[in-house]
């Protein structure tokens, strides 16, 4: 009885799995033709989404502008499961938003992770310049021309 619960659980999971990552490839297909609305449409039609069909929502909202929802998605995405890319791409749409602070604090999570990433540390070099932060601004600098 043990087993055969187990297989069927296995098989539905297996079977969302190949579902969400179907309609991941009709979303980017029809994403290709500029359809940003009928992408939305089909990826909001998931029922328990994962984290991939959640970020890529946000993606959708991120491109069309739309960031106050890019966040909502964004931050659902990193609940579900957490990544040093969700918040980076967080941070592009905070920064548009106006939120510089909250960009600056991802950015740095992101750097105290993965100090190797080199274009995120010249993006926060010129964020840090950008709201007159000149001492934090040439650290970076400095190590990046090192």
């Amino acid at each position: 009885m043990k087993k055969q619960f187990l297989f069927c659980i296995c098989a539905l999971t297996l079977f969302k799995v190949e579902a969400q990552s179907s309609i991941l490839k009709v979303a980017d297909s029809i994403m290709n033709t500029g359809d940003y609305q009928l992408t939305l449409k089909t990826l909001k039609g998931v029922k328990d989404p994962s984290s991939i069909v959640l970020e890529k929502i946000a993606s959708v909202y991120q491109k069309v502008g739309n960031h106050s929802e890019a966040i909502a998605f964004y931050n659902k995405a990193y609940k579900s499961k957490p990544s040093d890319r969700i918040k980076e791409r967080l941070g592009v749409s905070y920064q548009f938003m106006g939120n510089v602070s909250k960009t600056i604090a991802l950015y740095q999570e992101v750097l105290e992770a993965n100090p190797n990433n080199l274009v995120l540390k010249y993006t926060l070099a010129k964020l840090y310049m950008s709201e007159r932060k000149v001492k934090s601004a040439i650290k970076l600098f400095t190590e990046l021309s090192e």
